[in-house]
């Protein structure tokens, strides 16, 4: 393991149970968790379990990256500033351009007409829309999800700024496929990490943010 993120992440997981290596044990599934740190713009991104409360890490990959400008306190996020938000988010939902990802997230299979709004004066700031489904358009920029290419054929979403939203506090933050340099606020990992993800990850998981040095 990496030392800085060996440290800090296994200080993280010894505050809510023990920490137990790759051996591992067995016992039904308690909780999971996805765990973020970086270093600038790299990230290391893995995915962790707990069974009979001890925690061991499932897998990992040192190939992620986060936002052009790093990882920031939450409360200093804004939108369009390229950074990632600290904290610790949940995942529900995902969506992406195949047909069966193999995955138990609320998954939405996107096409040429949906969007995610990064207007913070839209009343969809922050939101997923489908253009098509008579939605009115208020709106002066969004992401077009297909046309953005391989980023988006598989995508979760952590839920940052989605309940409540606030306007300006920045959007469309994803667990997503890497384009091998850093994102404008999304956590990118390579897409054979992402489709591990798809499946790792249950309705309700968290996702944890974390600064590293």
């Amino acid at each position: 393991m990496n030392g800085i993120f060996h440290k800090t992440t296994v200080l993280s997981l010894l505050a809510t149970g023990l920490f137990l290596g790759a051996a591992g044990c067995r016992g039904p599934v308690e909780e999971r968790k996805v765990v973020v740190q970086n270093k600038g713009i790299h990230a290391t991104v893995s995915a962790w379990e707990k069974r009979g409360g001890v925690w061991r890490e499932v897998f990992r990959t040192e190939d992620g990256f986060v936002g052009q400008k790093g990882i920031v306190p939450a409360e200093e996020k804004r939108e369009g500033d390229g950074a990632t938000p600290a904290g610790e988010y949940v995942m529900r939902r995902a969506f992406g351009m195949v047909d069966d990802p193999e995955t138990s997230l609320d998954y939405t299979r996107i096409e040429m007409d949906d969007m995610w709004v990064d207007d913070p004066n839209s009343k969809y700031y922050n939101q997923y829309v489908k253009a098509s489904s008579g939605v009115k358009r208020d709106w002066s920029t969004a992401e077009e999800l297909v046309p953005l290419g391989n980023i988006y054929k598989y995508a979760i979403v952590v839920e940052y700024n989605t309940d409540p939203v606030v306007k300006g506090k920045g959007s469309a933050i994803f667990l997503n496929n890497s384009r091998g340099f850093p994102t404008a606020g999304d956590i990118g990992v390579p897409e054979k990490y992402i489709k591990r993800f798809f499946k790792f990850v249950r309705p309700g998981d968290k996702i944890v943010i974390e600064k590293g040095d």
